[in-house]
């Protein structure tokens, strides 16, 4: 509990960060792309391939499915390159996920945590 705590506050606290360091750019003449759907997805891969010292990760949904298996399996190999892997998922939006999928993860180096552990029925 306290190790899924330790990473919360750390996800949390890089959020942050990254946003006092954004904010400043955000000036006349600068512009944000959004990206939807395939090419987010394309640029996600991209970015966790590119990882050299941490990544981590916020999911909402991380489901068993083709993008997250893929997704996973990049995570585990980022892992066993020597690369700190942290994901935190939303357990009410990753309701529909076996826990072998995130076992799985845990036994590659993936520190795992899950958020808002509740029953909201």
């Amino acid at each position: 509990m306290k190790k899924q705590k330790a990473i919360i506050r750390d996800i949390l606290r890089s959020r942050i960060l990254r946003f006092k360091r954004i904010v400043p750019r955000f000036v006349r003449g600068n512009k944000a792309v959004l990206l939807a759907e395939e090419k987010a997805f394309e640029e996600i891969v991209l970015a966790l391939k590119k990882a050299r010292k941490s990544i981590n990760v916020e999911m909402y949904i991380f489901k068993d499915d083709e993008a997250g298996r893929k997704i996973a399996m990049i995570l585990k190999q980022k892992s066993r390159e020597g690369v700190r892997v942290n994901i935190l998922y939303v357990a009410w939006g990753s309701v529909t996920t076996y826990s072998e999928f995130f076992e799985g993860l845990r036994q590659a180096g993936v520190v795992v945590a899950e958020h808002n552990n509740h029953n909201p029925i």
